[in-house]
């Protein structure tokens, strides 16, 4: 084999091997690489039953078996965001552990297209219609990734950002995600490690 094949060769055992890592997904769940550390990344749902509010603070009340790396990530969200409470005006309902604002509390009982709940492990999208769905996905596929910021994960405390072609990838999974549900109602869970989700949302 020459030197010119070889690297041919090579090229493309990367590149599938890049692609690979990227478009690793199942029916429910789609992962996207973000620039944060992957030893670092936590899916803090998971441990959403040992958080509780007190005070007007969330607070972790973890078996004492967690993993210390999976201690000091929570205990590390949960400082960032109880630190950003005070300063953005916001607070915590204690019964749906959701961050609110007092605007929030005003608004009228209809239920948006596109609904955003905010908690501290980072943000539900709730959309309600496919025109919703095909609305959001276009505005994120052709978003800065400062502009992606702050229409993803509006007012929460976030880790890292998200890598290059994240917003295409994030807009294709949801399409496709819409497209096999289209008669439900559906979530999209971005965790603040930019991990994200899909679920059906029963209102």
């Amino acid at each position: 084999m020459n030197k010119k094949l070889l690297s041919v060769s090579i090229a493309s055992v990367i590149i599938s091997t890049s692609l690979s890592n990227i478009i690793l997904q199942d029916h429910k769940i789609a992962h996207a690489d973000s620039t944060t550390p992957e030893n670092t990344t936590v899916d803090l749902q998971k441990y959403d039953k040992y958080i509780t509010v007190s005070q007007g603070k969330y607070v972790a009340n973890l078996p004492s078996d967690t993993p210390a790396e999976i201690v000091k990530s929570i205990n590390n969200s949960l400082k960032t965001t109880n630190d950003s409470l005070s300063a953005s005006g916001n607070f915590i309902d204690p019964t749906t552990k959701e961050i609110v604002n007092e605007a929030s509390l005003l608004e009228s009982s209809k239920r948006p297209s596109h609904q955003i709940k905010k908690y501290y492990w980072g943000v539900k999208h709730i959309f309600r219609t496919n025109a919703a769905v095909d609305y959001q996905a276009g505005k994120w596929e052709s978003a800065s990734r400062r502009i992606l910021l702050m229409s993803l994960v509006p007012g929460v405390a976030v880790v890292g950002i998200p890598s290059a072609g994240y917003a295409d990838l994030l807009a294709h999974d949801l399409r496709n995600y819409n497209s096999a549900h289209q008669k439900s109602k559906i979530y999209m869970n971005v965790t603040n490690y930019f991990k994200y989700s899909f679920g059906i949302w029963k209102d």
